[in-house]
């Protein structure tokens, strides 16, 4: 039902800009990622890993005040792991980073303070967004393992698509220099297979500059 939303959301902020100007421009940063992890039933703590958020960015006015923000951008998550678990009940000692990249299409309500003749403006925003999983790969003391991208459970390690939300502030400098900070929820369940004793969902924050044209 949340997907199902989302993808509504996306189709109406689409139709909403449909007839409208549109400025583009390249947006680009760096993210620090986790999980929200459990296995068997047990809350799995996790360390934030850096990443690299890149793409381009288009803005179009909606009404007075109130602009869409789209973009296309690559995204790398992930997280870090060190230290001693209780898996099932057992005290595991574990080590390892894993680093998952993402084409991910984010889609923003953006309200702006003042006008398009501002020296600068506050931004406050917040939407939907979907990513695709190109891959990824854990690395660990005894080497490397490439991720499986699937739906299968026990044969694949993470789903090929990632819904959820991102909501945000920043502050925009004569109408084209921008700076965004932003935090990302994922909503979808990345484990194949995985039900509520055994989900893996995405989170993350943000900071990128960016630049429009036109």
């Amino acid at each position: 039902m949340k997907q199902w939303l989302l993808l509504a959301g996306f189709w109406g902020l689409g139709a909403m800009a449909a007839s409208a100007q549109v400025r583009f421009g390249p947006e680009v940063g760096m993210s620090l990622n986790n999980y929200v992890y459990k296995l068997g039933g047990d809350n799995i703590s996790n360390k934030l890993k850096a990443g690299v958020r890149a793409g381009v960015v288009a803005d179009v006015k909606l009404v007075e005040g109130f602009y869409l923000q789209a973009g296309l951008q690559y995204v790398s998550k992930g997280m870090v792991m060190s230290g001693n678990y209780g898996l099932y009940k057992n005290n595991i000692q574990f080590k390892g980073t894993e680093t998952v990249h993402y084409l991910e299409i984010p889609a923003y309500i953006v309200a702006k303070t003042g006008t398009e003749e501002s020296r600068y403006r506050f931004l406050g925003m917040i939407g939907p967004y979907a990513a695709i999983t190109m891959g990824g790969k854990f690395e660990n003391s005894t080497g490397t393992a490439k991720l499986r991208i699937g739906n299968k459970a026990f044969a694949d390690d993470m789903k090929p698509l990632d819904l959820g939300i991102n909501f945000g502030a920043g502050i925009e400098f004569q109408n084209t220099l921008f700076m965004k900070l932003t935090s990302g929820i994922g909503l979808t369940n990345m484990q194949p297979g995985g039900n509520p004793d055994n989900a893996l969902r995405n989170r993350n924050i943000s900071l990128t500059f960016g630049y429009l044209f036109g």
